[in-house]
């Protein structure tokens, strides 16, 4: 058709070279004979020599393959319309342009993405990984995260949902101490439950240690009777005066920055619940919060007691 086509021919090239693989790929020998596009649900097209896919009317499609082809672009594509797609392998493609892959953004079940060893001349868009986490980061996921569940067949990791929102948001590192907050709740917690306010109402205890946390928001929680924020980068908590006075168990210690006037002000009004409070520094023995400083012993006491 190269060669020999009509102009015509020529200029939809792209087009008839999909409609030949998708022939060729046996698909449409379990359709009856009328065309049924809503019986494909898996499509594997593997070194065809595509160079456009077109998919609108696979609306039933959960599962679209096609590695090793010469695929530069998703725009046009009619992938936006495959709102059941699950798993997309792009990978050894030609794939350069992250404008490429603005489709994807609006799939809102898509959970699996490849896209490694892209064979273009600039060898691909740079940190796709977390681009395309950033990209997906509303797909409906799991109950523990929301986005994308493996790129390249590799799990996506809390600490990378948050660094895809430093890269590649606005005002990243704003929204991505928001987001670091939101993500490792919803690990801890699960998305189903943090939106059920009578569950939000029933939770008494919530651990993230060590979680890297810039900033929290305790106000949705007014039943808690234990929190363990330790060992984060906490400056201070907000919505501490939020939970109901049965606030038992507070450990903040391991929180360098923390800024103790700030959270000590609201702690008045659990001081008849509180049994156990910390807010040290254990490696430094000489820090002004380290657990045998008097004048922070002090502090806490007469916040607690006033």
């Amino acid at each position: 058709i190269a060669d020999f086509g009509t102009k015509d021919h020529r200029r939809h090239l792209g087009r008839i070279a999909w409609d030949l693989a998708v022939r060729d790929s046996g698909v449409l020998d379990r359709m009856p004979k009328k065309w049924t596009p809503r019986l494909i649900t898996k499509l594997r097209l593997v070194e065809v020599e595509l160079r456009e896919i077109h998919i609108a009317t696979l609306t039933a499609l959960r599962c679209l393959e096609v590695p090793g082809n010469h695929i530069s672009t998703l725009v046009g594509s009619g992938i936006e319309r495959c709102r059941r797609l699950v798993t997309l392998d792009l990978s050894r493609n030609e794939v350069e342009k992250k404008a490429a892959l603005a489709p994807l953004g609006v799939l809102s079940r898509i959970c699996h993405v490849s896209l490694a060893d892209q064979r273009g001349a600039k060898g691909g868009v740079k940190d796709h990984r977390l681009f395309l986490i950033y990209l997906c980061r509303h797909a409906r996921g799991t109950n523990r995260a929301t986005g994308l569940v493996t790129v390249d067949g590799t799990p996506v990791a809390l600490v990378e949902r948050v660094d895809a929102v430093h890269r590649h948001g606005r005002d990243g590192k704003k929204r991505a101490a928001a987001a670091a907050w939101q993500v490792h709740l919803m690990d801890a917690v699960g998305h189903a439950q943090l939106c059920d306010p009578t569950f939000l109402a029933r939770l008494s205890t919530l651990s993230l240690p060590r979680a890297s946390l810039l900033t929290v928001d305790l106000s949705p929680f007014p039943g808690l009777q234990a929190l363990d924020l330790s060992a984060n980068q906490l400056v201070k908590v907000d919505g501490l005066e939020t939970p109901a006075p049965t606030l038992r168990l507070l450990n903040l210690s391991g929180n360098r920055s923390l800024d103790l006037k700030a959270v000590l002000a609201p702690l008045s009004k659990h001081s008849a619940s509180l049994r156990q409070v910390s807010m040290c520094l254990l490696d430094d023995p000489k820090h002004p919060r380290a657990p045998t400083a008097k004048q922070y012993r002090m502090a806490v006491l007469r916040a607690l007691l006033v």
